[in-house]
């Protein structure tokens, strides 16, 4: 994938979709970025599997 285009992906969805934007857990650190989420996601996708290959990365 192109790297504007992912980008512009993860632009898209952290200002659109909840579950992209920034938050901090209960002791005010910050969690894991938009970018990590995109990543994640995508991955899910391309590769049709579970969660579980994924979290680790």
């Amino acid at each position: 994938m192109n790297k504007s285009l992912f980008l512009y992906i993860v632009h898209r969805l952290s200002t659109e979709v909840e579950y992209f934007q920034p938050k901090e857990d209960a002791t005010g650190r910050s969690g894991i970025s938009p970018l990590q989420k995109c990543t994640a996601a995508i991955r899910q996708l391309a590769n049709g599997g579970g969660v579980d290959p994924v979290d680790e990365y």
